[in-house]
């Protein structure tokens, strides 16, 4: 009866943290309620067990016992050494100021059972926002776009056109988080650009793109209205993504670094801009637009998976090393703009960089580019061209098997907490305490 009972918890705590990462509370369980720790003080253990008949129970009885109130509990099975006994890890949280020298001398209770006694508390990592309105702080500093390929384009040096470009872009400069995003009235050249790029980009999508994009797309021209004639409203396209999947557009004056658009995503914001190419070249963009942000990217937010798939990659970005910063960039890169998976035994496209792009979605039916499997624990290119056609597609075997293969990629990732988001207070949680330092990538304090 008690290995069932500990089995029934197991699985109780395996199910409560799959919850959290979808919003649910983030407290697995709590004993000895009424002690008087402060909420925001918490302290992380790892405890190294003999993995016997209650061992787990032992131990809550040690905390309750001594009055520790418990916010958190995590286990993993450690593999068995020969002639060793199976062992059992344990992370758990613990609320409030403790005597951590008087809790490794009580832990000789437990000496029959527990071999090894670490402190994990206050791991020093990179500031990022916890909570949504944290955003309105990011800098905002640009990367400049300075590919040899682009520099000529009409895009980036048509005084005209980059002072329009620049007005728009400035209407939402210090917008927070939650304002009213700014409605823009459109001019002729700007709606007939849209429709140009918008015609020619339907046929290709429904021979390209997986059912997930094309069903949401047909489902926003007919809700919202989306369609050729004008340039739909951000305002709109936003609101309907939050009542779906609670995604919101963030309009942004250009492109973001690696590790502010990555957090972003971590709170579910996705930072998108307001202007459109040049009308001289509408079939190429030097810099993300409007045609990128809701022909490429605004239907496959309305999905529920590709929506927890989008923040899961964010999430993995809060408080990750400049290294990890970069990897989980190319993850990105990879699959939210360039990603693909089989769907009927086809290689379909999800990515928004081919959709939004006439150009991408011939390159991609016609032969040319590689296609192999996904697989970010082996180590994706990081020199992946911005202003050029993709030299190769990572597709996963199915839309489900990419959005698991990223799950583990996040469960292995090497950081010293885990994250959690509350869907309801709209913050990120950790699984212990940390302390954040403000560190500097490419000219950028963050």
């Amino acid at each position: 009866a008690e290995y069932m009972g500990n089995k029934m918890l197991f699985s109780l705590l395996k199910k409560t943290r799959a919850q959290l990462i979808h919003g649910a509370s983030r407290r697995a369980f709590a004993v000895a309620e009424g002690t008087q720790f402060k909420v925001s003080d918490r302290v992380c253990l790892e405890l190294t067990a003999v993995h016997n008949t209650g061992t787990l129970q032992r131990i809550l009885d040690f905390f309750t016992n001594h009055h520790l109130n418990l916010t958190s509990i995590e286990s993993q099975i450690l593999d068995k050494k020969p002639n060793e006994p199976h062992l059992v890890k344990f992370n758990i949280g613990v609320q409030g100021e403790i005597d951590r020298l008087g809790v490794q001398s009580a832990l000789q209770e437990l000496k029959d059972v527990v071999l090894s006694y670490r402190d994990l508390t206050a791991s020093m990592v990179p500031w990022f926002p916890k909570k949504i309105t944290d955003l309105n702080s990011l800098s905002g500093e640009l990367i400049v776009m300075d590919e040899e390929n682009c520099r000529d384009h009409p895009q980036l040096i048509d005084p005209e056109y980059r002072a329009r470009r620049n007005y728009i872009a400035n209407l939402s400069k210090n917008l927070g988080v939650f304002d009213e995003i700014p409605e823009i009235e459109y001019n002729e050249n700007e709606n007939k650009t849209w429709e140009y790029v918008y015609e020619r980009l339907i046929p290709l999508q429904d021979q390209t793109m997986v059912s997930q994009y094309i069903n949401n797309r047909k489902r926003m021209e007919k809700e919202i209205g989306m369609g050729k004639k004008k340039i739909p409203q951000l305002r709109t396209i936003s609101k309907y993504l939050q009542a779906e999947t609670g995604f919101r557009l963030r309009p942004v004056s250009g492109i973001l670094s690696q590790r502010e658009f990555l957090n972003s995503l971590a709170h579910r914001v996705f930072c998108c801009t307001q202007y459109i190419r040049h009308h001289a070249r509408p079939e190429f963009t030097a810099e993300p637009d409007i045609v990128h942000e809701l022909m490429g990217h605004a239907p496959m937010f309305a999905d529920k998976d590709f929506a927890d798939m989008s923040q899961l990659i964010g999430i993995c970005s809060l408080g990750a090393t400049s290294d990890q910063v970069a990897r989980l960039a190319a993850v990105y890169w990879y699959t939210i703009e360039f990603g693909a998976c089989k769907e009927r035994d086809e290689i379909k496209s999800l990515g928004a960089g081919i959709s939004a792009s006439i150009a991408e979605l011939k390159y991609f039916k016609s032969g040319k580019p590689k296609f192999e499997p996904f697989d970010p624990k082996n180590k994706l290119p990081l020199n992946y061209p911005l202003q050029d056609f993709q030299p190769i597609f990572f597709y996963g075997k199915s839309f489900q098997h990419m959005k698991e293969t990223l799950m583990e990629y996040g469960e292995h990732l090497k950081k010293s907490f885990k994250a959690y988001y509350d869907h309801e207070k709209h913050e990120v949680e950790v699984d212990r305490p940390i302390q954040t330092f403000i560190c500097t990538e490419n000219g950028h304090n963050f």
